[in-house]
């Protein structure tokens, strides 16, 4: 979720830290609840909202760290999928700037003439500009990219899908993406 369309309500996105304060995931609020309630997380930064429950009170947590070392496997990059992608990309076609309601997958280079489907390769699309594209690169269709495809690393697409109040516990922990 962009930083512009923060939600507030049930289901707000809760970043969770490992006991050594490495980012790990973004979980929903009322997750971070359950957590906090069975003693593996503690609340390092609430929200504004009151979580009452039959016996107690609390605040719906934004940032947690666990009690515990959680086993976080060391991927060399984020696994490419749709959603990834389209996060990546901050749900808008890479050619002209709009925000479709649908987006397509569009390769820079088209597999007809040898692209593959990996990060470096693979870009988001308004169907007019996929059409306008069609099997031809960027330069042959005359097109510019708004930026230039890349693998983003684990903690940057975490922290894309956070707050800014987040920014504080992220700092440090290689958001930089590699380019």
């Amino acid at each position: 979720m962009s930083k512009s369309r923060q939600r507030t309500g049930p289901g707000s996105p809760c970043l969770v830290l490992n006991a050594s304060y490495e980012p790990i995931n973004v979980i929903t609020d009322t997750r971070a609840v359950v957590l906090v309630l069975q003693g593996k997380a503690t609340s390092l930064l609430d929200q504004d909202r009151i979580c009452a429950g039959a016996e107690e009170a609390l605040m719906f947590p934004s940032v947690i760290l666990l009690t515990y070392m959680a086993a976080v496997p060391r991927m060399r990059q984020v696994p490419l999928s749709r959603r990834a992608l389209f996060q990546r990309d901050n749900f808008q076609c890479q050619y002209c700037g709009d925000r479709p309601s649908s987006l397509e997958v569009e390769h820079v280079v088209p597999r007809a003439q040898g692209g593959r489907n990996v990060w470096e390769n693979v870009t988001t699309s308004c169907r007019a500009c996929n059409a306008h594209k069609r099997d031809r690169t960027p330069e042959q269709a005359g097109m510019t990219l708004l930026s230039k495809p890349y693998a983003p690393s684990r903690v940057a697409m975490i922290a894309s899908r956070g707050h800014d109040e987040w920014n504080p516990f992220l700092e440090g922990h290689n958001l930089e993406v590699s380019r």
